[in-house]
Protein backbone atom coordinates (compact mmCIF):
# COMPACT_ATOMS: atom_id res chain seq x y z
CA UNK A 1 0.00 0.00 0.00
CA UNK A 2 1.47 3.39 -0.97
CA UNK A 3 2.44 5.77 1.78
CA UNK A 4 0.68 9.09 2.37
CA UNK A 5 3.75 11.03 1.19
CA UNK A 6 3.82 9.03 -2.04
CA UNK A 7 0.16 9.84 -2.73
CA UNK A 8 0.75 13.56 -2.12
CA UNK A 9 3.73 13.48 -4.50
CA UNK A 10 1.65 11.79 -7.23
CA UNK A 11 -1.16 14.34 -6.79
CA UNK A 12 1.36 17.18 -7.03
CA UNK A 13 2.73 15.69 -10.27
CA UNK A 14 -0.81 15.41 -11.67
CA UNK A 15 -1.54 19.05 -10.83
CA UNK A 16 1.70 20.20 -12.50
CA UNK A 17 0.83 18.10 -15.56
CA UNK A 18 -2.58 19.82 -15.73
CA UNK A 19 -1.05 23.28 -15.35
CA UNK A 20 1.38 22.55 -18.18
CA UNK A 21 -1.59 21.65 -20.42
CA UNK A 22 -3.40 24.85 -19.42
CA UNK A 23 -0.38 27.00 -20.25
CA UNK A 24 0.17 25.13 -23.55
CA UNK A 25 -3.50 25.63 -24.47
CA UNK A 26 -3.31 29.37 -23.79
CA UNK A 27 -0.13 29.69 -25.86
CA UNK A 28 -1.74 27.69 -28.68
CA UNK A 29 -4.74 30.04 -28.62
CA UNK A 30 -2.44 33.06 -28.91
CA UNK A 31 -0.22 31.60 -31.66
CA UNK A 32 -1.99 29.70 -34.44
CA UNK A 33 1.12 27.92 -35.68
CA UNK A 34 4.81 27.19 -35.34
CA UNK A 35 7.48 27.90 -37.95
CA UNK A 36 10.93 26.34 -37.95
CA UNK A 37 13.82 26.11 -40.43
CA UNK A 38 15.98 23.21 -41.52
CA UNK A 39 19.22 23.30 -43.49
CA UNK A 40 19.68 20.71 -46.23
CA UNK A 41 22.86 19.94 -48.14
CA UNK A 42 22.25 20.28 -51.88
CA UNK A 43 25.72 19.88 -53.40
CA UNK A 44 29.02 18.89 -51.86
CA UNK A 45 32.17 18.97 -54.00
CA UNK A 46 35.27 18.66 -51.85
CA UNK A 47 35.44 21.71 -49.65
CA UNK A 48 32.66 23.45 -51.57
CA UNK A 49 29.23 22.88 -50.03
CA UNK A 50 25.93 24.33 -51.14
CA UNK A 51 23.19 24.33 -48.52
CA UNK A 52 19.61 25.47 -48.72
CA UNK A 53 17.50 26.61 -45.80
CA UNK A 54 13.84 25.57 -45.89
CA UNK A 55 11.12 26.81 -43.60
CA UNK A 56 8.37 24.51 -42.37
CA UNK A 57 5.13 25.61 -40.75
CA UNK A 58 2.84 23.62 -38.47
CA UNK A 59 -0.69 25.03 -38.13
CA UNK A 60 -3.37 24.05 -35.63
CA UNK A 61 -6.96 25.14 -35.24
CA UNK A 62 -8.28 26.99 -32.19
CA UNK A 63 -10.45 23.91 -31.50
CA UNK A 64 -7.34 21.85 -30.77
CA UNK A 65 -5.97 24.64 -28.57
CA UNK A 66 -9.26 24.80 -26.68
CA UNK A 67 -9.25 21.02 -26.23
CA UNK A 68 -5.73 21.12 -24.77
CA UNK A 69 -6.78 23.93 -22.42
CA UNK A 70 -9.95 22.09 -21.39
CA UNK A 71 -8.00 18.88 -20.79
CA UNK A 72 -5.66 20.74 -18.43
CA UNK A 73 -8.58 22.28 -16.53
CA UNK A 74 -10.24 18.86 -16.16
CA UNK A 75 -7.03 17.35 -14.80
CA UNK A 76 -6.63 20.14 -12.22
CA UNK A 77 -10.30 19.98 -11.16
CA UNK A 78 -10.26 16.19 -10.81
CA UNK A 79 -7.03 16.43 -8.82
CA UNK A 80 -8.63 18.92 -6.42
CA UNK A 81 -11.63 16.62 -5.97
CA UNK A 82 -9.27 13.77 -5.08
CA UNK A 83 -7.68 15.94 -2.39
CA UNK A 84 -11.05 16.44 -0.67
Amino acid sequence: MPSNNHLKFMQMKTRIFGIIFIVAGIIMLIYSGLTYATTEKVVGLGTLNLNIQRTHTIHWTPIIAGAVLLFGVVIVVLDRKNLS
